[in-house]
């Protein structure tokens, strides 16, 4: 882990320094190719669970990948509980006219509330709930603020995201969970659930398939969850399952 981060920070800031239309324009007609996006289509709705921007200015957002992908009439849905990814996510999709995005700065959760998070200035990919920090990992780049919390049911209900929507995508290191604790009504008009791997994978796994999906694939974060009942919907690619 203490490799890998130095690691992770070269690669971020060389290519931070690779123009948008390489990493995103060009990018995405690569990534269309693969899981999760293979999925996506223009107009489809897509809510995205956490979104560091250090990750954006890498070009590896899936926020950004699949905003190229579903296109003008789409819609790319972020929940993301660090002020300084929201804004520079917000500021990125102005920049470049990317309009289909919209960054909610909440956290979310199994209830509402308020619970303290962990953020890394210099590695905001590994931010995480106070709560869910794996035994050995170091602590010390970190800060500690207060956020607010809430489930993905109704944050969205409270911003009117309504309507179908082919993919939800949960990337909060550990508390992946809690999460899906508040995807009731959200569950059921969604097809496509994709969660990160983490150490409590299994569980998510057991979770998802209480919530009537089933593993779909090994995307390009995680593993790629269908909703079962839409399981043999022909005009789909079909998929190896996750083993």
């Amino acid at each position: 882990m203490r490799l890998k981060r130095p690691l992770v920070r070269i690669y971020n800031a060389v290519f931070r320094l690779v123009p948008f239309s390489i990493k995103y324009r060009v990018g995405s007609r690569l990534r269309a190719r693969i899981h999760p996006y293979r999925y996506l289509s223009a107009g489809d709705t897509v809510v995205l669970i956490g979104s560091a921007r250090d990750v954006l200015f890498a070009g590896r957002s899936r926020a950004m990948h699949s905003a190229m992908i579903v296109g003008p009439s789409g819609r790319v849905i972020v929940l993301e509980a660090d002020p300084a990814s929201c804004a520079a996510l917000r500021g990125y999709a102005q920049r470049h006219r990317v309009g289909q995005i919209t960054v909610i700065g909440k956290g979310a959760w199994r209830a509402s509330g308020r619970l303290r998070f962990l953020t890394n200035p210099q590695h905001p990919a590994a931010n995480r709930l106070a709560g869910f920090v794996p035994a050995g990992m170091a602590t010390d780049d970190f800060q500690g603020i207060e956020i607010d919390v809430d489930t993905v049911d109704d944050i969205l209900c409270d911003n009117q995201i309504d309507g179908s929507i082919r993919l939800v995508s949960v990337t909060t290191n550990g508390s992946e969970l809690e999460v899906l604790a508040g995807l009731g009504t959200t569950a059921r008009r969604t097809e496509f659930i994709s969660v990160a791997r983490a150490y409590r994978t299994p569980e998510v796994g057991e979770k998802l398939l209480q919530m009537s999906f089933s593993q779909v694939a090994i995307d390009d974060r995680g593993i790629l969850y269908r909703r079962q009942d839409l399981a043999s919907t022909p005009g789909l690619y079909p998929s190896p399952p996750f083993d």
